[in-house]
């Protein structure tokens, strides 16, 4: 019947459970001996980039200095969910943690991201909206997750003249004058 809902909710746990496994945010669950439990792979790929945090035989393990701040954010989230970071002894990077308790399993589910680690940013076809040809949108992507001219030049193998004229050209096409505003007019299209 139209409007009612299932009974039996065991096919959607398993839709669900899929969904947030392709999912672009890291995510992983861990109990309170920091054994990983389940992540996804943009999870695995937040820890392996992470200069304080290791995965080993299947437990979570940090680096002695932050422990506490890590076992502090843990207890907090067993009243309410909260964020934390993890920062890098040098401050060169940091780890940031969005997560919940959940008490009927003692697990802590969290979200997670490392600023090492490779950004998979998902974009709407703005493209073909503004009229860019494919170089000019791959070009306004690559500024959008933080690259250079130069880096960008280098990735694609071409000169950095070329992606010079790319990035001029989308920048008139879109109305921008400035990476900012180009940022601003971009962001309507972020999927991830």
């Amino acid at each position: 019947m139209v409007g009612m809902l299932q009974t039996s909710l065991e096919p959607f746990d398993a839709l669900a459970l899929g969904w947030i496994s392709a999912d672009f945010r890291g995510r992983l669950i861990i109990d309170s001996l920091y054994h990983i439990q389940w992540w996804n792979d943009e999870g695995r790929r937040a820890i392996e980039a992470s200069e304080i945090l290791h995965e080993e035989a299947g437990q979570l393990l940090v680096d002695a200095s932050l422990r506490t701040k890590l076992s502090s954010f843990l207890s907090d989230l067993k009243s309410q969910a909260e964020t934390g970071i993890l920062t890098v002894k040098d401050g060169d990077g940091h780890f940031v943690m969005f997560g919940h308790h959940e008490p009927s399993t003692g697990m802590f589910c969290l979200e997670v991201s490392c600023s090492h680690a490779e950004k998979r940013i998902m974009f709407a076809d703005f493209g073909s909206i503004y009229g860019l040809t494919e170089s000019e949108t791959q070009a306004a992507l690559a500024l959008f997750r933080g690259k250079t001219v130069v880096e960008i030049a280098q990735d694609r193998n071409v000169s950095v003249d070329t992606v010079r004229t790319q990035v001029r050209k989308l920048y008139g096409k879109i109305g921008a004058q400035s990476r900012e505003k180009l940022f601003k007019m971009l962001m309507p299209f972020r999927i991830t």
